[in-house]
Formats: structure tokens, sequence, C-alpha cells
């Protein structure tokens, strides 16, 4: 209207409210514009209604990329202090893993933060803490100490790192499937609640929960797979958006029950849980194997 020197209802119809038809007038008023009208392109509009998108500057915002749910804005990859927990969650699962994993590094958006996986890796074993002892122990040389108290005990009964260390491996292996960088994750959930899931995928939303057990079930057994459903349920109906709900299982004949006509199997169905079998590699299956002998499973 200001290069046509007059008001143009038609145009002042475009506009949602009369506080921007007003403003536009304004604008056409040389007093309200005092003697000088804004170059074309730099006017700011402040609007308060709803409007067309035109009128309405929205921040783009994307989800943090350690998998915690929260937003960050358009040139963040995570919210403060995330970045440094998605390396560690990384690194954890490449100790349990034993070996290093390109697929779960790539997740990472920087050298710095695969490094410091990396070093998570070099610097701890994957069923004990420290490699190296404190800086605070005494070192001992061999004459001082006799050769037996450098034995490695024995691993209690009750050690779960063997299927640890598989079900790291069986992660990996599915998002190479998939297409996706899985991370174990601990999530903060809007009821006040937290939940760690064994796989978070953000880029496509993705949760997975993983079992590396061999061979047929126990009842006790069925009903962990099952309580590990309900999780990915609950935890998917707290998270904004849709997501899909995956239990990684290694071995066909533990996923039977899970896959045929059993009730449960149609539960998981009507909840839109889907099970995936991943097998493992025949040294890690023997090493499940081993470990499900040594406790009784």
């Amino acid at each position: 209207m200001v290069e046509a020197g007059a008001e143009d209802p038609g145009l002042l119809a475009e506009l949602p409210s009369e506080a921007l038809r007003a403003q536009a007038r304004a604008m056409l008023n040389p007093s309200a514009s005092r003697g000088q009208l804004p170059p074309q392109g730099t006017v700011r509009v402040t609007v308060t209604d709803p409007g067309p998108a035109p009128f309405r500057e929205q921040p783009l915002v994307a989800s943090c990329r350690c998998g915690c749910g929260e937003q960050v804005g358009r040139r963040s990859n995570y919210r403060p202090g995330h970045d440094a927990r998605h390396a560690s969650q990384i690194g954890r699962a490449m100790i349990a893993a034993g070996a290093e994993n390109p697929v779960l590094l790539a997740e990472l958006p920087s050298e710095a933060l695969r490094e410091k996986a990396r070093a998570m890796l070099v610097n701890r074993s994957p069923t004990r803490g420290l490699l190296q002892p404190d800086s605070a122990s005494v070192r001992h040389s061999s004459q001082e100490r006799p050769a037996v108290e450098s034995e490695a005990l024995p691993v209690p009964p009750g050690d779960s790192s063997e299927q640890q260390g598989a079900e790291a491996v069986m992660l990996a292996a599915l998002g190479e499937r998939l297409g996706l960088a899985l991370a174990p994750t601990r999530l903060y959930l809007p009821d006040g609640s937290r939940v760690a899931v064994d796989g978070v995928s953000t880029s496509p939303a993705v949760l997975v929960e993983a079992w590396a057990h061999q061979g047929p079930t126990k009842p006790a057994q069925r009903n962990k797979v099952l309580a590990d459903a309900l999780k990915l349920v609950y935890v998917a109906s707290q998270l904004p958006g849709a997501h899909r709900k995956v239990l990684c299982l290694s071995d066909e004949e533990a996923a039977r029950p899970f896959l045929g006509r059993s009730w449960y199997a149609g539960a998981l169905r009507s909840m839109d849980v889907e099970v995936e079998v991943v097998p493992l590699g025949e040294e890690w299956r023997e090493r499940v194997l081993n470990a499900q002998a040594r406790q009784y499973r």
C-alpha cells in the first residue's frame, strides 16, 4: 500500500486481525512512520493472534542426541553436559561387548566424543572395573609378591557379564539391520520415574530390550521377557511422538513362545511390540551357554 500510495481493502482483508490491519494502515500514514519508512525486508511483526505461517516465527528444535528426550535448539546436538553422558553410554556398550564398535561410535557427532568413548574401552575391561590400579595403590615387584596373587578370581555363579556382552553385540547387529544406532539409555520420564532401556534411537524413534538366552525358556524367563515388553509399552506411552518397540532375542528356540499362538505372543502383537531374532556368532553363543550352565539357567 505504501508503494501504491493508498489503502487497499483487498490486501487488508488478508490479515487475520484488526490489530495487524491497524499496523499496516499506520505504515501508510507518514506521521505514524515518523517521516521515514523502514527498509523493505527489515520489518519484524510481532503476532499475538494465530495467523498464517508467514506471520509466525517459530524456532526449529530437535531432540537431544543422548536419547534423554529433552529438546535442544536447532544448532545444538545436546543439552548442557549430555554430550559427555552420550559418550559414556557408547563407551559402556563397547565395554560390555569387549570391542570397539564403529556403528555405535558413528552416533557421536564429533571425534572428541568418539575418543572419549574409545578411552573408556581402553581403560576398562568388560567384566571388572579399572584395568590399572588406582594411583594410591602400592606397586610390588614379582620378588615381593608370590605369583599366586595374580591369579584370576573364580567367576561367581550368578555373574551375567557374558550375557551383557552378548546383548551389546546383538544391539549393534540389530542397529545395522535396521539402519540406525542403538545406545543404552537411562530415561527420566514426565511422571518422575526413571527407567533404563537397553537400546534407544532418537532418529528414528526406536526402543529395544535385548535378551541373549539360548535354548528353551522356563516360565520365570518368559515372564522376564514379558516384563521387558511392558517396560517398552510404558516408556513409549510417556515419550512424545510414536516409538517403535522391539524385543531383540538371539535364539529361535528362545523366541518361539513369543512368535507363535500363545496368549503372550498375541498380547505382544496387540501392543505393537515386535520380536526380532539376531543370531549370535558361535563364540558368543558358547560364552552364553557356558554362563547359563554355571547359573543353572
